[in-house]
């Protein structure tokens, strides 16, 4: 791949600009967003397909310098996660890897994003564990779980799920808190199997109505997102290194995730193409959520949960304000169309749990206490992490 050049000139605003907007804003997003212009730019291909005339002078080289100095500079000025508390990575297992917390008679069940773990719930979340038995999974093909050279449709990977409850021996129904893919995954359990889902609580769901739709909300959400978060020949390529060079990409993640926490940005590059370009594709954008969201909440209706009372809400979405890749619009049509799903804004972007993690616990202990009205008020229920949100920034 031939490096065209970007002119001096114009490096040198793209950098007044970036530190301009990462001094007054502090925000990673719009340093994301430079980032990804340098980088279509820096590793565009000579359109002749020749060599570039101005490679020789190191010029596209210096540009890529720039651009790891940029990158350098966003992970300096990332948001520090003082709520944000690693619970240690999750136990290698079959069919999914897996981290469980508490003995109690409550299943609550964490599915992650696309390119998640475990890990992206916290500690924190373990504290719920206390009155209930807490599972967070790494989804199949993601984090430490086996990763298939195919298999990445919306049956195999709720077939997982199942299989990994049946293998605990969880028969009660769960109260699922679902992220962005974590929600297709949620609500298509819930619609397969009504009877083993007692509630859902959805932060940032990626539901959307059309594969057209998914497309154009995941591009809008950045200008990486537009390079490497589709199935492009770029986004397989970077994949392919980062499987032959997993160390060193998740070294790179760290820098070139600077919202995300540490240890969640280095999991962010266990996966490979055919569990991250077959989950995107098959779940993300080729699944009708928003009709599988309207099917989960009938066949919830209609079927009452195994060891729980089915609440009157049975799902809340919960969106931050700054997120651009849930799509609004949907979301809101399926919460007039239904008295039995709810909707809330916070203040936040597509990380919520993240950045709020006490606020979207006391969420889960909310529909806890919908779906077992028994627990309602229980001391254990109410342990330190779940309802002291004031120090959650």
């Amino acid at each position: 791949m031939h490096l065209a050049p970007v002119t001096t000139r114009g490096s040198k605003c793209a950098v007044l600009l970036f530190f301009r907007w990462c001094l007054r804003l502090r925000t990673t997003e719009k340093a994301a967003s430079m980032l990804g212009y340098f980088a279509q730019f820096s590793l565009r291909p000579d359109v002749n397909g020749g060599p570039h005339p101005n490679r020789a002078d190191g010029r596209g080289l210096r540009v890529m310098a720039l651009v790891s100095a940029l990158a350098g500079a966003a992970w300096w000025l990332r948001p520090r996660h003082s709520s944000w508390i690693d619970p240690g990575p999750s136990t290698p297992s079959t069919p999914l890897a897996l981290r469980v917390s508490g003995h109690g008679d409550v299943p609550v069940l964490l599915l992650h994003g696309l390119v998640g773990s475990s890990r992206f719930w916290s500690a924190g979340y373990d504290h719920i564990g206390d009155n209930c038995r807490v599972v967070a999974v790494d989804l199949l093909g993601f984090g430490r779980s086996p990763r298939p050279e195919h298999g990445y449709d919306l049956d195999h990977h709720v077939d997982a799920i199942l299989s990994t409850l049946d293998q605990l021996g969880i028969d009660n129904a769960v109260v699922i808190g679902a992220h962005s893919l974590g929600a297709v995954l949620a609500v298509a359990l819930a619609a397969r199997t009504p009877e083993r889902v007692a509630g859902i609580v959805m932060f940032g769901p990626a539901i959307y109505p059309s594969p057209t739709q998914a497309r154009t909300s995941i591009k809008a959400s950045g200008a990486m997102s537009r390079l490497i978060a589709l199935d492009t020949p770029l986004a397989a390529t970077l994949c392919a290194w980062t499987c032959a060079h997993r160390s060193w990409a998740a070294r790179l993640a760290r820098i070139m995730r600077p919202e995300l926490p540490s240890e969640v940005a280095r999991d962010s590059v266990q996966h490979n193409w055919a569990s991250y370009s077959g989950t995107m594709r098959n779940v993300i954008i080729d699944t009708n959520s928003a009709q599988l969201v309207t099917d989960a909440i009938n066949a919830m209706t209609l079927i009452e949960p195994t060891g729980a009372v089915r609440p009157k809400m049975l799902m809340k979405i919960i969106l931050g304000n700054r997120d651009k890749v849930s799509y609004r619009p949907t979301l809101e049509r399926l919460a007039t169309a239904s008295s039995r799903l709810a909707i809330e804004t916070w203040h936040g972007g597509h990380d919520l749990p993240i950045r709020h993690p006490k606020k979207c616990i006391a969420a889960l202990v909310a529909m806890i206490e919908e779906t077992h009205p028994d627990r309602a008020g229980h001391p254990q229920l109410e342990h330190g992490y779940a309802v002291d949100m004031a120090t959650d920034i």
